[in-house]
């Protein structure tokens, strides 16, 4: 009995003590675990065509966008460069097709950056725009609409530009964008400058989609036009649930429009030290289903006016889209803003291409 005793203990404290070389083997697997992390989501992954396997549908603009930065930095210039939320995503077919509609307006070939993304924000803005500008003799398009300045410094962590930085939705650091995110009094952690690392928190909010990808050999970029959503907008009922948020987004636009548009002229700004030859602020498609709702009325006036002084204060041509494009309630889905079909696109396409037309005339 004692000796069974004696050898039960032994194995007990052979499983629990300290032991140099299980605790090294420990550490060598971690570090070793690290180093394949850090190796495999280096910037070259997602600006590979292996990013389909981050992808979390076939319309993940921001996967689709952060691809198109870390993949094209090194290429020259001239090229236009759009920003814009997921309004100005539906104003342009393609970059091929906005190229081409821009070479046949001015005789000029541009290569043309598409980096509208679902929700974008000012402060993304900054952030694109220092890490794949215009360059030389280019074009900057800033697609503007009344959500994208109502976004605010204070509405909560994660609708917030706290939460922008906690949280990214862009799998890449700006120094420009956390410099202004400091001078707004908030907080950024610090950059190691390993990509894996600073960027962890995109990579792992999509950890169970790589899974899937894995499995399914990933995800490609789908038509705008087709988003799953369409059918759930598409509706009087929602139309009536946009019409009365309306005070309460009026209520946010007046709070954090000023701080928005603070934030685009340092995005104007550091276009303009890239070599920038213009600039152009696209009113994004409106729908002038707002025009008959008369609390609307003072609402979009003031918008609308806010746009022609913010072009006239960073010197841009001003493109109306709704007007210059002759879109109609019909052409939407929603009172937000999103195009319906191909053919309002292809004039909303044209109108901007005519805006950049003018801004690289000088034409403000």
């Amino acid at each position: 009995m004692q000796r069974g005793e004696n050898l039960a203990g032994n194995l007990l404290r052979g499983m629990t003590a300290p032991s140099v070389l299980a605790a090294s083997v420990a550490l060598a697997t971690i570090a070793l675990l690290f180093a394949a992390y850090c190796l495999i989501f280096g910037a070259w992954f997602v600006a590979s065509p292996l990013s389909r396997y981050l992808m979390t549908d076939d319309l993940d603009t921001y996967t689709n966008v952060t691809h198109k930065v870390l993949s094209r930095q090194a290429e020259p210039g001239p090229n236009v460069v759009v920003l814009g939320t997921s309004v100005t995503v539906r104003c342009v077919a393609s970059e091929q097709a906005l190229s081409d509609r821009l070479a046949a307006e001015t005789g000029q070939q541009l290569r043309t950056d598409d980096l509208a993304s679902d929700a974008q924000t000012s402060w993304e803005m900054l952030a694109l725009v220092d890490r794949l500008p215009p360059k030389q003799g280019g074009v900057l398009v800033i697609g503007l609409s009344p959500g994208l300045l109502e976004f605010g410094t204070g509405e909560g962590r994660w609708k917030s530009v706290q939460g922008l930085i906690d949280a990214p939705k862009l799998g890449f650091t700006s120094p420009a964008m956390d410099a202004a995110v400091r001078e707004a009094g908030l907080k950024v952690p610090h950059r190691w400058g390993i990509h894996a690392v600073d960027n962890a928190e995109f990579f792992l909010s999509r950890r169970k989609d790589i899974v899937k990808n894995l499995l399914r050999g990933g995800k490609t970029y789908g038509e705008p036009l087709n988003a799953y959503w369409y059918k759930n907008v598409n509706r009087p009922e929602f139309w009536k649930t946009e019409i009365a948020e309306l005070p309460a987004n009026a209520a946010l636009y007046t709070q954090n429009a000023p701080t928005n548009f603070a934030v685009l002229e340092k995005v104007v700004a550091r276009a303009r030290e890239s070599g920038a030859s213009g600039v152009v602020v696209l009113e994004s498609p409106l729908n002038p289903g707002w025009f008959a709702v008369p609390e609307a009325r003072e609402f979009v006036s003031r918008y609308r006016g806010d746009l022609a002084a913010f072009a006239g204060r960073v010197s841009a041509t001003l493109v109306r889209a709704t007007d210059e494009a002759g879109l109609n309630p019909p052409d939407f889905v929603d009172y937000e803003g999103h195009l319906g079909n191909a053919a309002a696109r292809e004039r909303c396409m044209g109108a901007l291409a005519r805006g950049i037309g003018a801004a690289l005339r000088g034409h403000s």
